[in-house]
C-alpha cells in the first residue's frame, strides 16, 4: 500500500505540468483567434447598420463600396481589401458580399486558415 502511494505522487506533478502546458496552448490560440472574430463581428454589425440606416442614400455600387471601406478603416479592420467586397446593383437594393480569408501563423510552417463570408441587402432609398 505504501509503495502504490509513492508511485502516484509523481503522476500528479506530471499531470499538473501537462495541464499547464495545455492551458498555455489554449491561451495562445485564443489570443490569435479572438481579434479575428472581433473584426468579423465589426463587419457584421456594420452591414446590419447599413441595412437598417435609411438616412444614407446610395446611387451606385462604387458609393456603397467606398462607404464600406471607410467604415472598415474607422473600425480598424485591416485584413479586408477592396477586392473582398462585391457590390451588385439590384432593383431596389444593393447586394453586398464580403468574402475574405485570414492566415494565422501558428508555429514554424504551420498556419491556420479562417474563411469568412457576410452578405447584406442595402436599400437604395
Amino acid at each position: 500500500m505504501i509503495k502504490s502511494m509513492h508511485n502516484q505522487r509523481g503522476a500528479i506533478a506530471l499531470s499538473v505540468v501537462g495541464n499547464l502546458a495545455l492551458l498555455a496552448i489554449l491561451i495562445i490560440f485564443a489570443g490569435k483567434l479572438i481579434p479575428v472574430y472581433l473584426d468579423n463581428n465589426a463587419v457584421k454589425s456594420m452591414l446590419a447598420n447599413l441595412e437598417t440606416n435609411r438616412t444614407v442614400e446610395f446611387n451606385s455600387p462604387s458609393e456603397v463600396r467606398n462607404r464600406i471601406m471607410k467604415q472598415l478603416r474607422v473600425n480598424a479592420v485591416t485584413d479586408i481589401g477592396v477586392d473582398a467586397v462585391s457590390v451588385v446593383r439590384g432593383r431596389d437594393f444593393f447586394e453586398v458580399d464580403i468574402t475574405y480569408q485570414i492566415k494565422l501563423p501558428l508555429a514554424y510552417n504551420a498556419e491556420m486558415l479562417l474563411s469568412f463570408s457576410e452578405q447584406a441587402e442595402i436599400p437604395k432609398n
